[in-house]
């Protein structure tokens, strides 16, 4: 917890690449490596928000690796990092369009992130689902 008692908020961002718009982050992955559900049909409609999609994206091994060593990363330096912060600490994931790989990714950072940094609130963003929202275990399935 920083010295200032001010809780510092971790924000998790999803967007696409296809967007370009440049995206402030203190951390910024990108995630057009994972196979892309657009291109099955069944889920071209569907968000990284739905089973179905998430399903797919995490049951790819380089996901789970992904997402492994993200959470190995942060929980060596995030508060260092946060240390030196005067403001709230933002990681950004990216795919192509912003709508599956990258959502289903930020989603599942959330739940982990939550649970091994308790003292920081988290907001979830999805850029391109045009989405906001404070993390709260209750709402991610």
């Amino acid at each position: 917890m920083p010295a200032n008692n001010h809780r510092q908020s971790i924000i998790i961002t999803s967007f696409g690449y296809k967007s370009q718009r440049i995206i402030q982050a203190n951390m910024l992955f990108d995630v057009r490596f994972l196979d892309n559900p657009f291109w099955e049909p069944t889920l071209r409609d569907l968000t990284g928000l739905d089973f179905e999609v998430k399903n797919y994206v995490l049951n790819q091994v380089s996901a789970q690796e992904f997402i492994t060593d993200v959470l190995s990363m942060l929980t060596k330096q995030l508060d260092k990092i946060m240390l030196k912060l005067d403001s709230d600490f933002i990681l950004a994931i990216g795919c192509t369009g912003g709508q599956h790989r990258s959502v289903a990714i930020v989603e599942t950072l959330a739940t982990q992130i939550s649970q091994k940094f308790p003292d920081f609130n988290l907001i979830i963003k999805h850029r391109e689902l045009h989405l906001e929202k404070k993390y709260n275990p209750v709402d991610i399935k």
